[in-house]
């Protein structure tokens, strides 16, 4: 739509002038023309500036009109064509029509170098912008990079963190099951005991009673050393203490006494 609109504005100015050219003298005719030429060059060069064509198409645009104003001047008289896009140019005298090319050659080669350098600076205008983009990207795949360094890192902390849980949890199931074990060697130790204490219970008890006997003899034995030295004293002793004659004369316990009696009777004589 812009394109069409683009063509439609240059036919109008090529429609103007053309009136404007048929109205004015043949003497004016060849200045007139002239300046048709030069505006035509100078709406090339506008255009240029306002579109986004590249420097060779510029520069085959203003090569191309001036090459179709130079292919005219072999004709005596100023014609004008419509063919939507040109005008053809004839100039009468030759220092004129060379004074003419030269000026348009000039203007072209300093559109030209203008452009360039234009386009130099644009250029350097761009790349210092890609340049800028480029640091940032840089930077950003920097910081990507120390993020992903740092995910490493941590993952690798992470993943050591996990082995010494495992192996606490190792270590902490073998101190459970000594636990145990040991626990069931103090149940084991606290029922020994036990019954040890029950046993030492049992021979206090024992001893007790051992006690009590050996208190009875020595009882019985005291009285007997006091009636040693009086032998109807002593019959008459151990008839009291329950022992029958029979008992005296028959029975082991009597002859036990009997010998202790006898013993005690020479340990008195020795020491007389």
């Amino acid at each position: 739509m812009l394109l069409a609109k683009k063509d439609s504005d240059e036919q109008v100015l090529l429609a103007e002038d053309q009136a404007w050219m048929e109205s004015s003298s043949d003497s004016d005719q060849e200045t007139n023309a002239n300046m048709v030429f030069m505006a035509q060059i100078e709406k090339v060069l506008l255009d240029s500036d306002e579109s986004s064509s590249s420097t060779k198409e510029t520069i085959a645009k203003v090569a191309y009109y001036t090459s179709e104003s130079e292919s005219e001047s072999e004709y005596e008289t100023l014609e004008y064509y419509d063919n939507s896009t040109n005008y053809r140019l004839f100039v009468n005298n030759d220092d004129d029509q060379e004074f003419f090319h030269d000026a348009i050659e000039s203007a072209t080669e300093n559109f030209i170098k203008n452009h360039i350098d234009s386009q130099k600076d644009y250029d350097k205008s761009e790349n210092a912008d890609l340049l800028a983009r480029s640091e940032v990207l840089q930077d950003q795949l920097k910081v990507k990079h120390v993020v992903i360094d740092t995910h490493t890192e941590c993952q690798a902390q992470y993943a050591k963190v996990e082995e010494e849980r495992y192996e606490y949890m190792i270590r902490y199931s073998d101190l459970y099951d000594n636990d145990k074990q040991y626990r069931k060697k103090i149940d084991k130790q606290e029922i020994l005991f036990d019954k040890m204490s029950r046993q030492l219970v049992e021979m206090n008890n024992n001893v007790l009673r051992l006690q009590e006997k050996i208190l009875e003899k020595e009882t019985k034995i005291s009285e007997l050393e006091g009636c040693v030295s009086n032998k109807i004293l002593y019959n008459e002793k151990v008839i009291g203490l329950g022992y029958t004659l029979m008992f005296v004369i028959h029975s082991d316990e009597a002859l036990e006494i009997e010998k202790e009696r006898i013993k005690l009777s020479l340990h008195t004589i020795m020491e007389i």
